[in-house]
């Protein structure tokens, strides 16, 4: 999938920020790829009285202190990365809508997160969640994960097929395959499937009496289908082929806090961010323990407002 533009990141200054800058940095020189770090900085707006005027900041005071930590940044990638082409770029748009802007010309785009509970949920969701629900390309967020750099890469299959009008899984598996050659670690896929009528796809109607076992067979079959050709393309990745009887969410969760990628698609559809971005995967990018790489798989991309 490299392509030869710039992997992008999001930059605030904020630790989790800096990881992901880290993360980017690390990704760029294993791709050889240049690198865009990106803060989004929209013009303020004042309504304030003439009072409080005093304290507040002119557009070019504000502009010097933005690139003054882009500066940093760009420091820290050059002190970990010497070989990595970097830049940086102000864009005087919303973080989300800077990141956005700057994803139509990336490989990738890559943010970090803000930790776990709710609080930090609504700051994530405020730029990760709707970057991830609307770029044309990768979107990885960066969590705060201890590696050794032996743990697998893992990828949720999809349970259903695709939809028309969508590109088939086969991104979200050529991404998968990719980072488990580059990283020389094991890949493992898992299905997850579900005996319980909650879990069946939209329109599909379950049968009084279901033997389990052959479904179960079924799912075995399908999975080893699915992985048949990229195998034969990556004959270096030892594949690790997982089918789990039940719930999608805490199976990749669980997978999760044992690898250093988590690599999922996003099949959702609809208005709003959390639609766009799907279950499954918008509860990848808020809990799971490792780094978390979100495939759109819709070949339409939505503009985001």
């Amino acid at each position: 999938m490299t392509n030869g533009h710039p992997v992008v990141v999001g930059y605030d200054g904020s630790a989790e920020a800096l990881k992901a800058v880290t993360w980017a940095a690390h990704e760029s020189a294993d791709r050889h790829l240049p690198m865009r770090i990106v803060h989004g900085s929209p013009r303020p707006v004042f309504t304030s009285t003439p009072e409080a005027a005093a304290y507040e900041w002119d557009d070019e005071t504000i502009d010097r202190a933005c690139q003054q930590l882009l500066d940093k940044a760009v420091e820290h990638v050059r002190s970990i990365e010497p070989n990595v082409r970097v830049h940086s770029s102000l864009i005087h748009l919303r973080p989300a809508h800077a990141l956005l802007t700057a994803a139509k010309s990336a490989s990738m785009v890559v943010v970090g997160s803000s930790g776990h509970g709710a609080v930090a949920s609504a700051l994530l969701g405020s730029t990760a969640a709707p970057v991830a629900a609307h770029s044309p390309c990768p979107v990885i967020v960066v969590h705060d994960h201890e590696l050794n750099g032996s743990e697998p890469v893992v990828v949720g299959l999809d349970p259903y097929p695709a939809e028309p009008g969508r590109t088939c899984f086969d991104d979200v598996l050529e991404f998968a395959f990719e980072a488990a050659s580059r990283r020389r670690v094991p890949l493992v896929a898992i299905r997850v499937w579900s005996d319980t009528a909650a879990d069946v796809a939209p329109g599909m109607v379950l049968p009084q009496f279901i033997d389990w076992d052959a479904v179960e067979e079924d799912e075995r079959i399908t999975t080893s289908e699915l992985l048949a050709g990229w195998r034969e393309k990556f004959p270096d990745v030892e594949v690790r082929p997982t089918l789990v009887r039940g719930r999608a969410v805490g199976t990749l969760l669980n997978a999760s806090k044992d690898a250093q990628l988590l690599v999922v698609g996003s099949r959702g559809r609809g208005g709003f961010a959390s639609l766009l971005l799907g279950s499954v995967s918008r509860a990848m990018v808020h809990r799971a323990s490792c780094p978390v790489a979100v495939i759109r798989t819709g070949r339409e991309i939505d503009e985001f407002a």
